[in-house]
């Protein structure tokens, strides 16, 4: 059981957030815990809370219905209310499983790491493979909330549903443009800078692979559940593997999901950054993402390499 608690960004009327109805039920499930003991384990253990908790729910809750990619089921959504605040409790599957990490990826074998991002690429080909409904929003024809990093060009109105391809990157281009003089004084703007922010439309308009498909856009391995199929993470001859953490998903142009794991799936060296030293062998990071990327035909080449270099060189990233 994982629970979150649900607070909107900014006042918006929950309604424009989600179509799911609230407080929801799934017509199956185990016994909910009550609001009481919610509180509990928010008191003493570490419970998740984060914004979003509805529109995330409706996502998972479409993707099971139709798709085969593997998500934790969602129970229900409890209301509870606070002073003047309604607050929604997400109550979902507990998934047993493992966090990919760098030591454990040093002890396994080449058979095993294939199979291992064959079957986390296989999830990600599920999500693709979901029908596009024409437009780059999430589902049901609706917006992003107005803090959404990839089209965050708005305060008060949810981002999108985007109709055309030309909608989305103008509205993409638009947020670069707001980051980069937020960060900078406008009129110091670097010329390689002006030259590359003078590049994003025409490089993105010209991009092949511009269809709307699902995405998840933080495909960090702290987001995947694997479990080990009769053995050891080490030692097992097939893996289960499991994403969570949907918000902000939704149709994408299909660059954008290789845009993602260039900047989100990273396998570092962590006991040698909490020593205060750099990635000391980055070969493991590169070949992890190179091998899951490969089992997904590798879309969208051009337009990783180019947002890789526009934020080398800008410090401002999509995600």
């Amino acid at each position: 059981m994982i629970t979150a608690d649900y607070r909107s960004p900014v006042d918006i009327p929950l309604s424009q957030f989600t179509k799911l109805k609230l407080p929801y039920e799934a017509p199956f499930h185990p016994d909910l815990p009550s609001l009481e003991d919610i509180e509990k384990g928010m008191e003493e253990n570490f419970i998740n809370e984060s914004s979003g908790t509805s529109p995330e729910a409706e996502d998972m809750i479409f993707l099971k219905q139709h798709s085969q990619v593997r998500v934790p089921d969602v129970y229900a959504i409890l209301e509870f209310s606070n002073s003047d605040r309604v607050y929604y409790h997400l109550i979902m599957e507990f998934v047993e499983g493992e966090e990919l990490d760098f030591n454990m990826w040093k002890t396994m074998g080449d058979d095993a790491r294939d199979k291992m991002c064959e079957r986390i690429a296989e999830q990600f080909n599920f999500l693709r493979s979901i029908p596009s409904q024409g437009y780059y929003g999430r589902v049901y024809n609706q917006g992003w909330a107005p803090d959404i990093m990839l089209c965050r060009t708005r305060y008060k109105e949810l981002c999108g549903p985007y109709k055309t391809y030309e909608e989305f990157i103008s509205a993409l281009n638009a947020t670069l443009e707001l980051q980069i003089c937020i960060g900078n004084d406008s009129v110091k703007i670097e010329r390689k800078t002006r030259r590359l922010m003078d590049k994003v439309v025409p490089t993105l308009a010209a991009a092949k692979d511009r269809e709307p498909v699902f995405t998840h856009v933080d495909p960090a391995l702290r987001n995947m559940i694997i479990r080990p199929l009769e053995g050891t993470m080490a030692t097992a001859k097939d893996y289960e593997v499991t994403l969570i953490d949907w918000a902000d998903c939704g149709w994408l142009p299909a660059w954008v999901q290789m845009v993602a794991f260039d900047k989100r799936l990273m396998l570092p060296d962590i006991d040698s950054l909490r020593k205060g030293n750099d990635w000391v062998d980055r070969e493991p990071h590169e070949q992890l993402k190179a091998k899951i990327t490969r089992g997904l035909g590798n879309p969208g080449e051009k337009e990783r390499k180019f947002f890789v270099d526009f934020g080398r060189q800008t410090y401002h990233h999509l995600f």
